[in-house]
């Protein structure tokens, strides 16, 4: 049985922002911080800390919404941070509380509630998070159950944060070397699901693409500037159960246009039983003719809509096309069936990496000039809003590089590197995993390599991997799909394609150079630029000397950075931001923006001409 019509079904689902109405303070209710004094040795608030308690008066704590740096409102403070703190921000790291006043709708009862975070940092109440997302669930709270239950729709959630830094910090240091943010710094939502959903980031959509050769016959693969005959969308959702007992559903897939409007594919899967307290993987197949390929210059997005259905379902997979004419009767009959629904957005685009050629976006050779970037800004600090945040990025005209944090062959690395592949794996605009940076790939690290590949080619494999090294012909580096380099010469680009021909080389950092808004830089060579600017001119330039460019075999060159953040300041003393940024932390442009739009796209960049036919 087919179902076309999904976007005029409603399941009991609801999502709604819990970003606002927050209060907040920094220290303990039994050590207040203080903003010349470094925080105390042991902040633990114990097991029922006053703050955590529902008659707690915070009346006196500030009024925030998140996304929220709780650290960054504090004045650098030389006192508080005699070694410089947080990266060498000078920012001191307290403990932070967090509470918000709610209600429930009575009818919400029986139904499962949870908070999704999509970044906390670092350790917040008894999870241990930061980078990726984590959900805390609701409705099996002893409390709120028991207030729901009888009609009291008044509730209060305190959320404890303690930006130590977690794994590989400490009190006296930080686990990186710039300043890390701390507190709620990413959006909350309150999320209420029926017992059998679809679980977060469980629905998931890649695509591969048929392209006319230029005889007319059809073939998989890559021809150089044709459009795509067709392509195949393959779907999977996740389904959690988290009833008594076994529950049999099938999953139906639609597949909505660029601007909404007439479904263009439609099928659903066979049944299939999910265990009491399990969970279980469906997946099809659907055809689209020519689709219109996502690209930096036309970020064409589709939307794939997933519905868990408990009557209707066939004993085998069926489909249908967009000329079908079946389809508002079934569904008007299986409406009553849906249990959950859930979308993504999907861009049909391909990936090619070659170890000769550098990196092809639909089939057309794509050189990426590009930033490494903290998500760091002005008076905002870590918590950067989505709409100024780059990696959201797949309507932006750009593509990324999604790096991971902490590398290791551990389990909760490992697990933390699983969560960012399944949040971003949607997003057309990550074109690349990377595992680690610098030191962090470095030595016995390594050995957490064929983990982390393994994870990132199971839950998405669509996208090649790389690391961020100093190294190469060395485990990780034969684990990875792509040799990333950090500052490295062209010697060592050379000597890398020679040992390892068959291995797409990435330049995925370099180039750092220290400038200032107010100097008129025209130069890498002159004394205020460090080294590694003039780095960027003699090891990674191609033949024509421009600068931040790379050699044909080269997929790219990834800048440090493109905006200026807080820690890693270029001279000892009582600084507390970097200076490598093309802008500074307000985003006005520096010197070296206009250096590198010049040597990037010289003369077309000067007659605002665009560089090739997939430049935005």
């Amino acid at each position: 049985m087919l179902l076309l019509c999904f976007l005029s079904l409603s399941a009991p689902r609801d999502e709604v922002s819990f970003d606002f109405g927050w209060r907040f303070t920094t220290g303990l209710s039994t050590h207040p911080a203080q903003s010349d004094e470094p925080p105390p040795a042991s902040a633990d608030p114990g097991l029922h800390p006053a703050e955590a308690q529902t008659g707690y008066d915070d009346s006196g704590w500030a009024e925030v919404q998140l996304p929220h740096d709780g650290l960054i409102a504090a004045a650098a403070s030389s006192a508080a941070c005699r070694d410089g703190c947080s990266g060498k921000s000078y920012i001191p790291r307290h403990v932070l509380w967090y509470r918000k006043a709610f209600t429930l709708p009575a009818e919400w009862a029986g139904s499962l509630l949870f908070l999704d975070f999509e970044g906390s940092f670092r350790k917040t109440t008894a999870h241990d998070c930061g980078y990726t997302p984590f959900r805390v669930r609701l409705d099996n709270a002893t409390s709120l159950r028991r207030r729901l239950g009888s009609g009291d729709s008044a509730h209060t959630i305190a959320v404890f944060v303690d930006p130590d830094n977690g794994d590989e910090g400490a009190r006296s240091h930080g686990s990186g070397w710039w300043y890390e943010g701390g507190g709620l710094y990413r959006s909350v939502a309150l999320l209420r699901v029926p017992p059998l959903h679809i679980e977060r980031d469980g629905l998931f959509a890649y695509s591969n693409l048929s392209w006319r050769a230029s005889g007319g016959m059809e073939e998989e693969g890559e021809q150089e500037g044709e459009q795509p005959s067709g392509g195949v969308l393959h779907a999977s959702a996740a389904v959690a159960n988290a009833g008594s007992s076994a529950q049999t559903i099938c999953v139906a897939f639609s597949l909505s246009p660029p601007g909404g409007g007439r479904l263009l594919a439609a099928a659903s899967t066979a049944a299939v039983s999910v265990p009491p307290g399990g969970r279980a993987t469906v997946s099809l197949a659907l055809s689209v003719a020519e689709p219109e390929v996502w690209s930096a210059a036309s970020p064409h997005l589709y939307t794939v809509h997933a519905a868990v259905m408990q009557s209707g379902c066939a004993s085998s997979s069926s489909s249908a096309s967009a000329s079908s004419s079946s389809s508002s009767a079934a569904a008007a009959s299986l409406s009553d069936g849906v249990v959950d629904a859930v979308s993504t957005t999907h861009g049909f685009r391909s990936l090619r990496y070659d170890a000769d050629a550098g990196f092809f976006l639909n089939q057309r050779h794509f050189k990426v000039r590009g930033f490494c970037d903290h998500n760091s800004f002005a008076v905002v600090g870590m918590a950067v809003p989505p709409r100024v945040d780059l990696f959201r990025a797949q309507a932006l005209r750009v593509v990324v590089m999604d790096e991971n944090r902490l590398f290791a062959n551990s389990s909760k690395y490992v697990a933390n590197m699983g969560a960012l592949v399944r949040r971003d794996r949607n997003h057309p605009s990550v074109v690349i995993w990377s595992f680690c940076n610098e030191a962090g790939c470095e030595g016995w690290r390594e050995r957490g390599g064929p983990r982390f590949q393994e994870v990132a080619h199971r839950l998405d494999g669509s996208r090649p991997t790389l690391a961020n090294m100093f190294t190469f012909d060395d485990l990780l580096s034969h684990t990875v799909d792509v040799q990333g380099f950090s500052h490295q010469s062209r010697q060592k680009l050379d000597a890398c394609h020679a040992r390892l021909p068959d291995k797409p080389i990435y330049m995925s950092e370099c180039c750092s150079c220290e400038t200032l808004r107010d100097n008129p830089h025209t130069a890498c060579t002159q004394k205020s630029f460090n080294a590694r600017c003039a780095e960027s001119n003699t090891a990674t330039n191609a033949s024509d000397g421009a600068a931040y460019a790379v050699g044909d075999m080269a997929c790219g060159t990834m800048v440090w950075t493109l905006f200026d953040y807080y820690g890693e300041p270029p001279v000892g003393g009582f600084e507390v931001s970097s200076s490598y940024g093309q802008y500074d932390l307000c985003g006005f442009p520096k010197a070296a923006a206009s250096l590198a739009a010049a040597s990037w796209y010289r003369t077309q960049w000067l007659l605002g001409v665009p560089d090739g036919p997939d430049k935005p």
